[in-house]
Order: C-alpha cells, then structure tokens, then sequence
C-alpha cells in the first residue's frame, strides 16, 4: 500500500500532491520498467521505480514512476501526470529524456532535449517509442497498454 506521505513531492521548496497512481498505472510502470531493466543492460545505468525519489535542485526532490540514471545523472523521467512547473525543472537541470504515460488516452509524450530545450512527441496506438538511451530499443504503445502478463513490449 502506499501511503499518504509517499505522494508528497518539494518543488521549489514547496510541496507537490501527486495524483493517486492507480492499479493500472501500476501495472504498465511495472512492465515499462521491466523492460528497460532487461533490455537496458548496461552496468552504468540504475532505473527506479516509484516510490524512489530524486533530487533534481536544492528545492526539489521528485518521486517519478521511473527514473533511470546514469552514473548518478537522471538521464530518463517517466510519469503519469503532466506538470508544467516539473517540466522546467527537468528542462533547467538537462534531464535528456521524459516521458508521460497517459494511461487514459493510452499514449506516451516524450520530451528529448535538443539545443536546450525539449521537442515533445506524441505516441498512440501502432506506434514505438524510441528512446534517447538505445537506439535500437522502441516501446510499443499497445502493448504498453495491454493487460497480458506474457508481453514483452517491444
């Protein structure tokens, strides 16, 4: 169970009430990070999953569903809720690479960090979701959203 104190994040020393994660939720960011720790096999890399926090500034420490760092750099941020104010935090600090999982509209919208700021992209339905850490690694959107425990999704 989580609890209450666990969907408290600082944001500009300020706290942040994260949406409740629901079992869905959970569901997918499990099988997201599974994926990314099976096929992200690299020993300089530690992914996180949620209820881990990180600090990005000295006012804000986040508890993102997944974080995968690189030699203690955030290079990957993937949560559910979008939140402008965290956004620009991600942004000022160089996190490479975030991610939203809309588990309502089944998409992900990534941010890539290019030339000091991010270019988002949305994914939906037949799509693959590349990511900054392999290029050959892509996420596939509906089998990200699809309840069946045997999938690997990608």
């Amino acid at each position: 169970m989580i609890h209450e104190t666990e969907m408290i994040e600082i944001v500009d020393n300020k706290p942040y009430e994260r949406p409740v994660i629901t079992k869905f939720q959970r569901f997918v960011d499990f099988k997201l990070w599974m994926t990314l720790v099976n096929k992200l096999n690299r020993d300089d890399l530690t992914t996180k999953l949620f209820p881990y926090e990180m600090k990005i500034d000295d006012g804000t420490t986040v508890k993102p569903n997944i974080f995968i760092l690189e030699n203690d750099v955030p290079m990957l941020i993937v949560e559910a809720d979008h939140s402008a104010i965290k956004l620009e935090k991600y942004l000022a600090s160089g996190v490479p690479e975030y991610w939203i999982v809309n588990q309502t509209e089944n998409t992900v919208t990534t941010y890539h960090l290019y030339d000091n700021n991010y270019i988002s992209t949305v994914y939906r339905s037949g799509d693959a979701v590349p990511t900054l850490l392999d290029d050959k690694l892509a996420i596939n959107v509906d089998k990200l959203f699809r309840i069946d425990y045997t999938d690997e999704i990608n």
